[in-house]
């Protein structure tokens, strides 16, 4: 014990503070000593770990963590840690002390002093931009950092949860980039950013599914997934049109491809047509023209917009090409090689011939011409969904169904609003559940499975004749004859002049004994596509569905950029 003198004889008080302090700072017990993990005068941020090390002479038996004065956490084993998320407090300094008790009783205590620095003063801004940096080099850590100081700093700020969402995608936590993303769709319903972003989690979110999930969590989620997804998509691509202001002259040439990028191809055409009465040499308005009319499966205008141009002007190379295309679904084969030849020749590098001959080679399943053509452009053009859409059915159909996978889901993320290749991934999942090695349970799940994959291409295009068409035959195949019949009506109506429409109508009628009514729809499939149908007997749902699976399918290439 040390004494304090009395009376008048007062110890010099610089020597009294200095026995005070080393009494106060002495440990509780020489026998327990820590190391915690961080420094007196240390500067922290984000979400930290507190740990410390502890050696003692006997058991320990528990160490408790502080922040100021509130216990925090009690840890009874090793390693002795606690996270702390730095954000719950404001930039300045901050207190941890941590204390180990013994089983004898003993105990140590050591405080540490900290700067707390979210750089929170810099605002949402500044936070959200370092957040978007670090996530372009991955360093997800770094951008979910500096994303949750940016919605500190405002929460009313749809750049900073935009920002965050975007890390927690890149670091695979989907259900916190979900959250953060819909908040920002709350303050920003129509933001094209936002939208693209609720599209890849949604994605990222099936594929992920689709490696790990069980059969009844994947048709879920493929329905669920996809759907969203695509819906996000397209609501962007809309409000890109939605947002485009005043049409003028100058500028209708970029809305019609606004148009056709949000497959509007009925509203394109309506944009197109008289324009083109009026100038049929201009090559940018025929183009976009034939364009969408094959999209939309508006076959006989197509062919009479082909007429028009050869009558008044002549075809650029991407009109050969599409001209091509056209002819060659409409059986005449010699003058659609004649047609690409001429394409290739004007304008060998454009996407939209190459896209062009691809499909074409595909169809005449030339798959080692399809593989050339295919992979030339995946080398120069790796991210698009076109090209990526050629591959996923190339590798398909020569066995190499992991590589198809792989095609599948980079041009899906590229553009998640494709429907034609939700409705090829369909196809392919209907042809493996007609594998004589898959029956029973294990077919109708391939069939759900299917239907899900309908039901994306219906998200993005709710009229889509093509999705329609093949919900109603996978539909039939299930056995649901009254859904299917209401698909295939519904499929007939939206794409009255396209021939598959209208066979898997009669086949569905067919099934259902309605004979006179299946006749009627075979008449006008066999209007629509003489070629292909004239004389064949009223189909059974299988023929329909390889009908359409085959040659019934509408070109996918790229848009005309002339």
């Amino acid at each position: 014990m040390i004494g304090i003198p009395t009376g008048n004889l007062m110890p010099n008080p610089a020597t009294l503070l200095s026995v005070l302090a080393l009494v106060c700072s002495a440990p509780a017990s020489a026998s327990i000593t820590m190391t915690p993990n961080i420094k007196n005068g240390q500067t922290v941020s984000g979400e930290m770990k507190v740990s410390v090390g502890v050696d003692s002479d006997s058991l320990v038996t528990s160490v408790e963590f502080y922040v100021g004065d509130d216990l925090q956490s009690t840890d009874n084993s090793t390693p002795y840690e606690f996270t702390f998320d730095t954000l719950s407090v404001d930039d300045g300094g901050l207190k941890f002390t941590i204390a180990a008790y013994n089983e004898k009783g003993e105990s140590a205590k050591t405080t540490l002093s900290v700067s707390v620095n979210n750089e929170i003063a810099k605002g949402a801004a500044y936070l959200a931009g370092q957040s978007n940096a670090a996530s372009d080099v991955s360093k997800w850590g770094d951008a979910i950092r500096f994303g949750r100081a940016a919605v500190k700093a405002d929460e009313g700020s749809t750049a900073a949860k935009l920002a965050l969402a975007r890390a927690y995608l890149g670091a695979g936590q989907f259900d916190r980039a979900q959250q953060h993303a819909e908040d920002a769709s709350k303050l920003d319903p129509s933001n094209r950013r936002v939208l693209d972003l609720l599209s890849a989690i949604h994605l990222k979110r099936a594929f992920a599914t689709l490696d790990h999930g069980d059969r009844a969590e994947t048709a879920a989620t493929i329905r669920s997934a996809f759907s969203a997804a695509a819906k996000s998509r397209i609501e962007s691509l809309q409000a890109n049109v939605d947002s485009f202001g005043t049409v003028t002259d100058g500028n209708r040439i970029a809305f019609v491809d606004a148009l056709l990028d949000a497959g509007r191809y009925s509203l394109a055409i309506n944009e197109l047509k008289p324009r083109f009465r009026n100038e049929p040499t201009n090559n940018q308005l025929a183009d976009r023209l034939m364009f969408a009319q094959i999209r939309s499966g508006r076959l006989q205008e197509a062919a009479q917009t082909m007429k028009d141009v050869q009558r008044f002007g002549e075809f650029d190379g991407e009109g050969q090409a599409l001209r091509a295309l056209l002819l060659l679904f409409t059986g005449d084969e010699e003058a659609a090689a004649e047609a690409e030849k001429d394409a290739l020749l004007d304008a060998p590098d454009s996407l939209v011939v190459a896209t062009s001959r691809t499909w074409m080679s595909l169809r005449r399943n030339d798959l080692a011409s399809a593989r050339s053509l295919a992979t030339g452009l995946s080398a120069s053009q790796g991210q698009d969904p076109i090209v990526n859409s050629a591959l996923c059915t190339l590798f398909w159909r020569t066995g190499e169904y992991e590589k198809s996978r792989a095609a599948f889901e980079t041009a899906i993320l590229a553009e998640p609003a494709n429907v034609d290749l939700y409705i090829e991934k369909a196809n392919q999942v209907i042809e493996f559940g007609l594998r004589s090695d898959v029956s029973g349970e294990d077919q109708t799940y391939q069939f759900r499975l299917a239907d899900a994959y309908f039901d994306a291409a219906l998200a993005a295009k709710p009229d889509s004749f093509q999705a329609l068409t093949g919900k109603a035959l996978v539909l039939a195949l299930l056995k649901d004859s009254a859904e299917a019949l209401k698909s295939a009506s519904s499929a007939a109506k939206a794409g009255p002049n396209y021939a598959a429409a209208q066979y898997t109508l009669a086949a569905v009628l067919f099934d259902l004994n309605q004979n006179t009514e299946a006749k009627n729809a075979l008449k006008a499939a066999e209007t629509a596509d003489a070629r292909g149908l004239a004389g064949r007997p009223i189909p059974k749902v299988l023929d329909a569905w390889r009908y359409f699976a085959g040659i019934g399918r509408l070109p996918l290439v790229a848009r005309p950029r002339g």
